[in-house]
Protein backbone atom coordinates (compact mmCIF):
# COMPACT_ATOMS: atom_id res chain seq x y z
CA UNK A 1 0.00 0.00 0.00
CA UNK A 2 2.79 2.41 0.90
CA UNK A 3 4.63 1.74 -2.36
CA UNK A 4 1.61 2.45 -4.54
CA UNK A 5 -0.10 5.32 -2.74
CA UNK A 6 2.66 6.72 -0.52
CA UNK A 7 -0.14 6.77 2.10
CA UNK A 8 -1.67 9.64 0.14
CA UNK A 9 -5.45 9.10 0.05
CA UNK A 10 -5.75 11.30 -3.05
CA UNK A 11 -3.05 9.52 -5.07
CA UNK A 12 -4.00 8.61 -8.62
CA UNK A 13 -2.18 5.76 -10.35
CA UNK A 14 0.63 7.21 -12.48
CA UNK A 15 -0.34 10.62 -11.04
CA UNK A 16 -2.99 10.96 -13.74
CA UNK A 17 -6.75 11.24 -13.17
CA UNK A 18 -8.08 8.08 -14.84
CA UNK A 19 -11.28 6.45 -13.62
CA UNK A 20 -10.16 3.09 -15.02
CA UNK A 21 -6.88 3.10 -13.07
CA UNK A 22 -6.12 3.06 -9.32
CA UNK A 23 -7.05 5.72 -6.75
CA UNK A 24 -6.36 6.36 -3.08
CA UNK A 25 -4.67 4.61 -0.18
CA UNK A 26 -5.60 1.18 -1.49
CA UNK A 27 -5.37 2.09 -5.19
CA UNK A 28 -8.99 1.08 -5.75
CA UNK A 29 -9.11 -0.23 -9.32
CA UNK A 30 -11.13 0.81 -11.21
CA UNK A 31 -11.15 4.17 -9.45
CA UNK A 32 -14.71 4.78 -10.64
CA UNK A 33 -15.94 2.00 -8.31
CA UNK A 34 -14.79 4.03 -5.30
CA UNK A 35 -15.42 7.49 -6.77
CA UNK A 36 -19.08 6.69 -7.53
CA UNK A 37 -19.94 5.28 -4.08
CA UNK A 38 -22.70 7.01 -2.12
CA UNK A 39 -23.62 7.02 1.54
CA UNK A 40 -20.08 6.51 2.87
CA UNK A 41 -19.23 8.75 5.86
CA UNK A 42 -16.58 11.31 4.86
CA UNK A 43 -16.49 10.17 1.21
CA UNK A 44 -15.07 13.09 -0.79
CA UNK A 45 -12.52 12.02 -3.40
CA UNK A 46 -10.21 14.56 -4.98
CA UNK A 47 -10.54 14.79 -8.75
CA UNK A 48 -7.17 16.42 -9.43
CA UNK A 49 -3.49 15.63 -9.11
CA UNK A 50 -2.38 19.25 -8.71
CA UNK A 51 -5.01 20.97 -6.56
CA UNK A 52 -7.92 20.24 -4.28
CA UNK A 53 -11.04 19.73 -6.39
CA UNK A 54 -13.87 18.45 -4.22
CA UNK A 55 -11.65 16.51 -1.88
CA UNK A 56 -11.67 16.60 1.91
CA UNK A 57 -9.21 15.00 4.33
CA UNK A 58 -12.10 12.89 5.65
CA UNK A 59 -11.77 10.87 2.43
CA UNK A 60 -8.86 8.96 4.01
CA UNK A 61 -11.21 7.72 6.72
CA UNK A 62 -13.85 6.91 4.11
CA UNK A 63 -11.34 4.78 2.21
CA UNK A 64 -10.45 2.89 5.39
CA UNK A 65 -14.17 2.36 6.05
CA UNK A 66 -14.66 0.99 2.52
CA UNK A 67 -11.66 -1.33 2.90
CA UNK A 68 -12.56 -2.63 6.38
CA UNK A 69 -16.21 -3.20 5.47
CA UNK A 70 -15.37 -4.64 2.04
CA UNK A 71 -17.88 -2.25 0.52
CA UNK A 72 -16.59 -2.92 -2.99
CA UNK A 73 -16.69 -6.71 -2.41
CA UNK A 74 -13.05 -7.15 -3.36
CA UNK A 75 -11.38 -8.45 -0.22
CA UNK A 76 -13.77 -10.40 1.99
CA UNK A 77 -13.81 -14.04 1.03
CA UNK A 78 -12.97 -13.56 -2.63
CA UNK A 79 -10.05 -12.05 -4.44
CA UNK A 80 -10.81 -9.32 -6.94
CA UNK A 81 -9.29 -11.26 -9.83
CA UNK A 82 -11.72 -14.02 -10.80
CA UNK A 83 -9.04 -16.58 -11.53
CA UNK A 84 -7.90 -16.54 -7.89
CA UNK A 85 -11.24 -17.85 -6.61
CA UNK A 86 -12.14 -21.47 -6.02
CA UNK A 87 -15.27 -22.57 -7.80
CA UNK A 88 -15.03 -20.15 -10.70
CA UNK A 89 -15.41 -22.05 -13.93
CA UNK A 90 -15.29 -21.48 -17.62
CA UNK A 91 -17.37 -23.78 -19.80
CA UNK A 92 -17.75 -26.12 -16.83
CA UNK A 93 -14.03 -26.58 -16.17
CA UNK A 94 -12.24 -25.20 -13.08
CA UNK A 95 -10.66 -21.87 -13.78
CA UNK A 96 -6.94 -21.91 -12.87
CA UNK A 97 -7.02 -24.37 -9.93
CA UNK A 98 -3.23 -24.12 -9.64
CA UNK A 99 -3.45 -20.36 -9.05
CA UNK A 100 -6.16 -20.86 -6.44
CA UNK A 101 -3.93 -23.35 -4.60
CA UNK A 102 -1.03 -20.89 -4.71
CA UNK A 103 -3.29 -18.04 -3.51
CA UNK A 104 -4.48 -20.16 -0.59
CA UNK A 105 -0.95 -20.95 0.57
CA UNK A 106 0.02 -17.28 0.28
CA UNK A 107 -3.01 -16.14 2.29
CA UNK A 108 -2.32 -18.73 5.00
CA UNK A 109 1.20 -17.50 5.68
CA UNK A 110 0.18 -13.82 5.75
CA UNK A 111 -2.56 -13.88 8.32
CA UNK A 112 -5.86 -15.11 9.56
CA UNK A 113 -8.17 -12.56 8.01
CA UNK A 114 -7.45 -9.52 10.20
CA UNK A 115 -5.06 -7.82 7.79
CA UNK A 116 -7.44 -4.89 7.23
CA UNK A 117 -7.57 -4.13 10.94
CA UNK A 118 -3.78 -4.30 11.19
CA UNK A 119 -3.35 -1.90 8.27
CA UNK A 120 -5.89 0.53 9.67
CA UNK A 121 -4.20 0.37 13.08
CA UNK A 122 -0.87 1.40 11.55
CA UNK A 123 -2.49 4.21 9.52
CA UNK A 124 -4.42 5.48 12.58
CA UNK A 125 -1.16 5.50 14.56
CA UNK A 126 0.46 7.64 11.85
CA UNK A 127 -2.51 10.01 11.75
CA UNK A 128 -3.10 10.20 15.53
CA UNK A 129 0.57 10.80 16.32
CA UNK A 130 1.29 13.27 13.52
CA UNK A 131 3.78 10.94 11.86
CA UNK A 132 2.49 11.90 8.41
CA UNK A 133 1.21 15.14 6.92
CA UNK A 134 -1.68 14.52 4.52
CA UNK A 135 -2.12 18.16 3.52
CA UNK A 136 -1.30 19.03 -0.04
CA UNK A 137 1.12 21.91 -0.45
CA UNK A 138 1.89 23.87 -3.52
CA UNK A 139 4.98 25.86 -4.25
CA UNK A 140 5.40 28.84 -6.53
CA UNK A 141 8.64 28.58 -8.42
CA UNK A 142 10.40 31.79 -9.22
CA UNK A 143 11.51 32.00 -12.82
CA UNK A 144 14.90 33.57 -13.36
Amino acid sequence: MFAESGLNPWRWQSDTVNLSAGYGLYQFTEASAYINLTGIPGHSPNMSTTEVQGGNVSDAEAQMYVFINDTLSKWGNRCWRRYWNEGDTWEGAPLYPDLYAKRTSILNIYGDGNTSEQIVSVIKDYLDNNKIDLKKEFYDLECI
